[in-house]
């Protein structure tokens, strides 16, 4: 037997939902990392490591830093502000949109 379900019930467990994913979806992408410079580590007391390798960490750790501001940090707000838009779409009404 199926039980409806309201919009708002709806909407918290899909945030629930998202975060929770954001958030692991983050510690795999921080252990990546950790584990890449832990290695690098270990190969530059070796060998003498090309300058490349550093900035590729420097790249990386700038798009993991923006992957927890903007999915883990503000994770909550993206997700009402998107589920505002999808109900927007849904009802049709194009005066309710809020300009960027």
């Amino acid at each position: 037997m199926r039980t409806k379900v309201s919009v708002d019930a709806y909407e918290a467990a899909e945030r629930d939902f998202l975060l929770g994913r954001a958030r692991k979806h983050w510690r795999l992408h921080a252990v990546a990392f950790g584990l890449t410079v832990a290695a690098l580590v270990l190969i530059e007391l070796r060998t003498d490591a090309s300058w490349l390798a550093y900035f590729a960490l420097a790249v990386w750790a700038i798009v993991l830093g923006l992957h927890y501001r903007g999915w883990v940090r503000h994770g909550d707000e993206r997700i009402r502000e998107q589920q505002f838009r999808i109900e927007w779409r849904a009802g049709g009404n194009q005066s309710l949109l809020p300009r960027r």
